[in-house]
């Protein structure tokens, strides 16, 4: 089986009391989820590097990640959560 890795790079800013989850969710053909980059919390007033990579099989082609890679930003306040 061959295989071959992509990397995912960017830049996050989680500063501040309501901030609470940053994820990146890897969906597979089959529709099996798993995350595959995750930071909780207030990180302080500053950017920061993230970096995943993802070795893909014969089985799990470039033009599938393209369609199923999956940014969730969670923030919360006091009266409501808003998901991006």
């Amino acid at each position: 089986m061959l295989s071959e890795s992509h990397v995912i790079i960017c830049r996050y800013h989680m500063f501040g009391d309501s901030v609470q989850q940053l994820r990146v969710l890897l969906v597979s053909p089959s529709s099996n989820t798993s995350v595959v980059f995750q930071r909780d919390g207030n990180y302080g007033d500053n950017w920061y590097n993230g970096q995943v990579t993802l070795t893909l099989t014969t089985e799990t082609t470039v033009s599938d990640i393209t369609q199923k890679v999956i940014l969730l930003i969670l923030i919360s306040s006091m009266f409501n959560r808003h998901y991006v």
